[in-house]
């Protein structure tokens, strides 16, 4: 079975607590000489936790949640922005490779006082921690 690599786009929403939501968009793969990436894949890449559900609704909702779980674990909310109320979205793009592995992290959109860092701190901590169950595409 031929395996994927996969882009995401997760919007973080900062508020007085991190709130968080993650939407599937496609950006142009500007790369040269790289393996094809897809914006959209037969079977899409999951958070893992959910592998033991057979319903697929079920285990993407699942895993949907499993991410958000993380994302609330583990997002700092910047003490800059917080003394100056700043609040707002960020979006951050990065590819799940055919091994699950996170890579091409890139803020896309960002609050600033702080939250740049605060919401790569959290990409690069899932990238270390976090094999996804890869996506497949053509078999």
């Amino acid at each position: 079975m031929k395996k994927s690599a996969l882009l995401f786009l997760v919007t973080l929403f900062l508020i007085q607590s991190p709130q968080a939501i993650f939407a599937q968009e496609a950006i142009p793969n500007l790369q040269e000489n790289t393996e094809e990436v897809f914006q959209a894949v037969e079977g899409m890449p999951r958070f893992p936790g959910c592998e033991n559900i057979r319903n697929q609704t079920g285990r993407k909702q699942c895993a949907d949640q499993k991410m958000l779980q993380y994302i609330y674990k583990n997002m700092q909310y910047p003490k800059a922005a917080q003394k100056r109320g700043v609040e707002g979205k960020q979006v951050v793009s990065f590819v799940i490779d055919e091994n699950g592995k996170m890579r091409d992290i890139k803020l896309t959109r960002g609050i600033g006082f702080g939250g740049h860092n605060s919401a790569m701190h959290l990409m690069n901590k899932m990238k270390e921690e976090i094999t996804w169950i890869a996506g497949s595409q053509r078999g």
